[in-house]
């Protein structure tokens, strides 16, 4: 019998454990974990939407480069859906491998506009026409006003009393 394949055992360091007596340190890159105040979130959403952004136009670039009948096929075989195709009823004989990369890379940046659309509206309410809390209060008592206001000088006309 050999010993050929016969490898001894690695010897790995043991590293000290954490007791419960030292204090852990839960801060990351010198932020302490807790709750996430309205500026960090919108800094994360910012980040977040600039590195999506990034990958979009890196992939962008990258299909400039591909011919358009290979782009135009790999287009139709991200519509159809694998329920299109009859599947043969031996496992065995089914197609096997990995799905084609241009394929995979339009899924990918599909998926990626997709979550960039959630995430501007939170950055960047105002292209959106969306209002936050406060906004959206402000304008309501304000529409409130507006027809307190619209009443009475429509009372003023009733009574014959001149607007203004």
């Amino acid at each position: 019998m050999s010993n050929k394949k016969y490898r001894p055992p690695v010897e790995r360091p043991v590293h000290e454990t954490v007791t419960s007596s030292a204090s852990l340190d839960l801060s990351i890159a010198g932020k302490s974990v807790g709750p996430i105040s309205d500026d960090d979130a919108r800094a994360m959403l910012g980040r977040a939407a600039r590195c999506i952004d990034c990958f979009i136009a890196r992939a962008h670039a990258a299909l400039e480069k591909i011919s358009p009948d290979r782009l135009y096929a790999a287009v139709l075989e991200l519509d159809r859906t694998p329920s299109d195709e009859p599947q043969h009823t031996d496992q065995r004989k089914r197609p096997r491998g990995a799905p084609d990369p241009l394929v995979v890379m339009l899924k990918l940046i599909v998926s990626a506009a997709r979550i960039l659309r959630r995430i501007l509206p939170a950055t960047n309410p105002v292209i959106f026409g969306v209002l936050n809390p406060l906004e959206r209060d402000l304008m309501a008592t304000l529409k409130q006003g507006e027809g307190f206001v619209e009443g009475l000088r429509r009372a003023k006309e009733i009574r014959g009393l001149s607007p203004g």
